[in-house]
């Protein structure tokens, strides 16, 4: 697997990719998040914060990696957390391990950047990411009304300490 930043060419996949997992998700009954939020116009917004995830040349999957998110963390220190959304899995690679790849990266990433803690945050009524991201680690931290929406708020801690 190789992990790569989005650029003005490959935000054509990135876009692909959440829109495709917005569609089925919302052909599953269980909408996360509108189409019209994951169009090339609106991510070229903010390119920089997507990676992509390719196995042989394919792209996989996709996240957004954030070293600031002041809408769902405000009460957050700059420099101690990264923060991740968006984040889906090819159907053509559902069960493959992509998704947990993807997190793996983004643990590796805020390692590597001297930060803390992963922060992550999910509607939740989603068992499945639950169970991801408890599995992978990840703990409760707290519930956080977004006032048309509602979210749970999971850290994971790489190092002790009192901010959590």
């Amino acid at each position: 697997m190789q992990f790569v930043q989005a650029n003005e060419q490959s935000i054509i996949e990135v876009s692909r990719l959440l829109t495709d997992a917005a569609i089925w998700l919302q052909q599953a009954n269980q909408p996360l998040w509108p189409v019209e939020e994951v169009t090339v116009d609106v991510l070229r917004r903010d390119t920089s914060s997507y990676y992509l995830c390719y196995v042989e040349d394919v792209p996989a999957g996709t996240l957004r990696f954030q070293l600031e998110d002041p809408d769902f963390w405000p009460e957050i220190n700059g420099g101690s957390s990264t923060f991740i959304h968006k984040v889906a899995v090819d159907r053509r690679f559902a069960g493959q391990g992509i998704s947990t790849a993807l997190l793996q990266w983004a643990l590796d990433t805020t390692r590597s950047l001297g930060r803390q803690y992963l922060r992550v945050d999910f509607d939740p009524s989603r068992e499945a990411l639950k169970n991801l991201y408890e599995g992978f680690g990840f703990e409760f931290h707290s519930p956080k009304d977004m006032g048309s929406f509602f979210v749970h708020r999971y850290v994971y801690t790489l190092q002790d300490s009192a901010e959590v």
